[in-house]
């Protein structure tokens, strides 16, 4: 099996998935990858939930990867923790060493993982996750971190997860996920999973955007595109 960083450069160059990549911000050049993040729909919803908290909020955006989020959410005037374990080139840590390099744009970088997070409690105004907690080797952990590092009325923001309809759905699903294919890493929980380990942990209350309600879920498809759709298939009907 691969590592992770192996799996996203050997996906990389294969034509089948390469705009997949690319949409994912996952090709081969981090800075690239962030500047088109920065300036993206789904980086403007970010920006417009968030906006319930102060611009200069302390963050964490833990399981970070490349760093494109850390980089955007610094750039606005966000203080940022990214947390990695990864130290890749591309996917990790020297990913986002390249990024701030390139962009002048600084934010504290720590090694882990967010079953074990290197902060005290109480002192983080904002969590971030994007596609981080089905990666996670206990999630039920990792929830009860995030509750621990987070001040009262802080902020936890989940996206682009992993979610099966039932537990049996996961076999089919990790039988065509690219990456899985390579690193035998990826894997996927139930919404009622998700919400159960958030509940246990400590959190008061949780909201759930479906799918149409929210371009997180929906991106790297712009609203219009999908609002196209929808106005195709309607005309179809009628």
């Amino acid at each position: 099996m691969m590592t992770y960083e192996e799996a996203v450069i050997t996906t990389s160059k294969d034509e089948r998935y390469q705009q997949l990549m690319f949409d994912s911000y996952l090709d081969l050049n981090p800075a690239e990858a962030a500047l088109r993040y920065k300036d993206s729909e789904e980086f403007a919803e970010v920006r417009r939930i968030l906006s319930q908290k102060k611009s200069d909020s302390l963050v964490l955006d833990m399981g970070a990867g490349n760093g494109i989020l850390s980089f955007a959410l610094a750039e606005r005037g966000y203080q940022v923790c990214s947390l990695e374990p990864g130290d890749g080139a591309v996917t990790g840590r020297g990913a986002m060493k390249t990024i701030q390099g390139a962009t002048g744009i600084t934010f504290e970088i720590l090694n882990g993982r967010g079953e074990d997070i290197p902060l005290d409690n109480t002192s983080v105004d904002i969590v971030v996750a994007r596609q981080v907690l089905h990666h996670a080797g206990d999630l039920q952990k990792m929830c009860a971190e995030v509750y621990r590092v987070l001040k009262p009325h802080g902020l936890f923001l989940a996206w682009r997860e992993h979610v099966v309809f039932k537990e049996g759905d996961l076999e089919v699903f990790l039988s065509n996920h690219p990456l899985h294919q390579l690193t035998g890493e990826e894997n996927a929980y139930t919404l009622q999973f998700y919400k159960k380990c958030m509940k246990e942990a400590g959190f008061p209350k949780l909201k759930v955007y479906a799918f149409w309600d929210t371009v997180l879920n929906y991106a790297p498809m712009s609203t219009g595109e999908l609002d196209s759709i929808f106005a195709e298939k309607l005309s179809r009907r009628i």
